[in-house]
């Protein structure tokens, strides 16, 4: 098992390592414009792009990409653009996708225009083009110059965008090749989806179903932090942005991770202090989240001092479910069974990319303003894909171990049946063999003593007719002796004894029985078995002695969980308004209180023509 885990693990990388490499080979000739920016942050509160677009305020940034830290006051950056002798069709993107609020204007021809605002405050369909980042489509005439003024407001929240020229084919270009990673991403995630859901469906175990909680929601928190989650599920309801939709994702993958881990571990049988930990964070975080979902769907606009307190919370709650998971992993390091073992590693591996995420913020909030690391998206995605991986192999390994206890279960209940039918088998033979013994050893013997003591007496017509008489119910018995339940019913099943009974019954008698079988049949529990037979028994008795017909039919017919029996015969008939089940003699009531055994129903229909009787037995 190890080496086929760790065969997988180098796989998953390969072609993780093979797919970056890919991407940056193909998009490496892709490059974006050379772009001179300067910044200005407004700490006069100006506020006027007509008094900014031309004036002496602004400062010439080192780079194209800047961390400006925690800002309390709007940003402006300008850059200016010209054409030469063909026009331009350029895109300028802001690779931040969470700036509140942001507006592009325009000065050419000495007419300044605003290009449009937009922001995740604002509805996707709003951008100026439909992409997860903010880019703005600009043209250019020929010889034509421009200037212009990007307003940038993200107060009270910390600052780290890009902002790059394109020529708008390349951009294009780039960003599809950009989307179908992502597409990759997602088909991986419902790839594994679809199996969990099988495995669980299959097994009817829960682990599954929150492994399948637990994608979703981590995917769900990387589509958010890489602006996928506004752009194709809350696209047209901004409100879920404020004041942070990454902590509301959160705080639904947490609930989810933690859940997994109770069922997987089982926690609840053999660490209740871990358990009742765990459940406390879980519904901590769902508290958060459904509190503040009410909130934005009353329409509360969310502040910045909630935003501030939710994040503080959120600092110090996920710092302390992040030390229950690596609480949980570390206690199950030591776990007999492998598959914990494996899947505490997997939880580790999973930690360690929080951790590094949270180093990077601290650096980023904390450290120098210009220190440039990658994104949070990034290094989930790398954890999460590996993680993932893992976590479906070891569930696969936990079907396969399930799925072969079954197997021996089931083997398990055949040889129990087979020694329940064994036991009927033996049963049988013995009832048998104490009917024969006395029917032979009581009525046959007074029988046979009666006989001979009429012999001794003097010959009369009486007497003869009385000697035909117990010479018949002697015969009678000889015959009722011989149509006992074969003794070997449970090892044919009902369909092949009844099959014999009937070609037993067209050797002897002056009815003709044709029996059919129709579908596959489904054996029953050797008691049902015995009780449809003697029905089947009943049925043929009463034809034979009262229907005064030539021919007769038994069918079977296996339908969708049910047995279908049906007799006919084109006898003489009789009156149905005169059967009653609680007035009719013994055979009738026999007949309706095994069909009733059965859960069954009977119908009988009957007339000059002959009579019909169909029951139907669930199987």
């Amino acid at each position: 098992m190890i080496r086929n885990l760790l065969i997988l693990l180098l796989l998953v990388i390969a072609s993780i390592f093979g797919f970056s490499w890919y991407h940056y080979h193909s998009v490496k000739n892709i490059n974006s414009l050379t772009l001179e920016i300067e910044h200005f942050e407004d700490l006069q509160n100006i506020n006027d792009p007509n008094k900014l677009i031309q004036s002496d305020l602004f400062k010439k940034l080192p780079q194209s990409q800047s961390n400006f830290g925690n800002i309390k006051t709007i940003q402006w950056f300008r850059f200016k653009l010209e054409a030469g002798l063909v026009p331009r069709e350029l895109s300028l993107e802001i690779t931040n996708h969470t700036i509140n609020e942001l507006e592009l204007f325009e000065l050419k021809n000495d007419t300044l225009i605003s290009l449009g605002k937009t922001g995740d405050w604002y509805k996707f369909s709003q951008r100026p083009s439909p992409t997860k980042n903010f880019v703005y489509p600009i043209n250019l005439d020929s010889y034509q110059k421009a200037t212009y003024l990007l307003k940038v407001d993200k107060k009270d929240e910390n600052l780290i965008t890009e902002i790059l020229l394109w020529n708008t084919n390349d951009f294009e270009n780039s960003d599809q090749r950009t989307y179908f990673l992502w597409g990759f991403f997602v088909g991986i995630v419902l790839l594994i989806v679809m199996l969990s859901m099988i495995f669980g469906w299959l097994t009817k175990d829960p682990v599954y179903i929150w492994f399948t909680l637990y994608i979703l929601g981590l995917s769900l928190r990387q589509l958010t932090d890489s602006g996928l989650g506004f752009q194709y599920i809350w696209y047209d309801f901004p409100i879920f942005n404020r004041p942070n939709p990454l902590l509301q994702a959160l705080w639904l993958f947490l609930p989810t991770m933690l859940q997994f881990q109770q069922y997987f571990f089982e926690l609840k049988k053999y660490h209740k202090k871990l358990y009742y930990l765990a459940e406390f964070f879980k519904y901590f975080f769902i508290s958060l989240f459904c509190v503040f979902l009410i909130l934005q769907l009353s329409g509360y606009v969310l502040n910045h001092n909630l935003y501030v307190l939710s994040a503080k919370i959120h600092s110090i709650s996920s710092s302390l479910g992040t030390c229950v998971f690596l609480l949980i992993a570390i206690v199950h390091l030591r776990s007999k069974d492998i598959l914990k073992r494996f899947f505490a590693i997997a939880i580790l591996v999973q930690l360690l990319g929080f951790i590094l995420v949270i180093v990077k913020n601290l650096l980023q909030q904390y450290q120098e303003k210009n220190l440039i690391m990658p994104e949070s998206h990034i290094i989930y995605l790398w954890i999460f894909l590996i993680d993932m991986i893992l976590f479906t192999y070891i569930l696969s390994v936990r079907y396969r171990s399930s799925y072969n206890k079954n197997q021996q279960l089931q083997i398990g209940l055949i040889q129990v049946q087979q020694e329940v039918n064994q036991g009927v088998i033996d049963s049988l033979e013995s009832e048998r063999e104490q009917i024969n013994l006395m029917l032979q050893s009581g009525v046959g013997d007074k029988l046979i003593e009666a006989q001979n003591q009429i012999k001794n007496l003097e010959n009369t017509p009486l007497l003869s007719d009385s000697l035909k008489l117990i010479d018949k119910a002697n015969q009678d018995l000889s015959k009722i002796s011989k149509n006992l339940l074969p003794i070997e019913f449970a090892e044919k099943g009902l369909v092949q004894t009844v099959q014999e009974l009937i070609l037993k019954l067209n050797q002897t008698q002056k009815i003709t029985f044709n029996y059919t079988v129709k579908g596959n049949e489904t054996r029953l529990s050797t008691q049902k078995e015995v009780q449809i037979y003697r029905i089947i028994s009943e049925l043929i008795n009463n034809i034979l002695k009262h229907s005064a017909a030539s021919i007769a039919q038994i069918s079977f017919n296996y339908e969708n969980q049910k047995l279908i029996v049906l007799t006919e015969d084109n006898g003489k008939g009789f009156e149905i308004s005169k059967l009653d089940a609680s007035t009719s003699g013994i055979g009738v009531k026999n007949l309706y209180s095994r069909v009733s055994y059965l859960k069954g129903e009977i119908k009988i229909d009957s007339g000059n023509e002959g009579t019909k009787i169909t029951i139907e037995i669930p199987t």
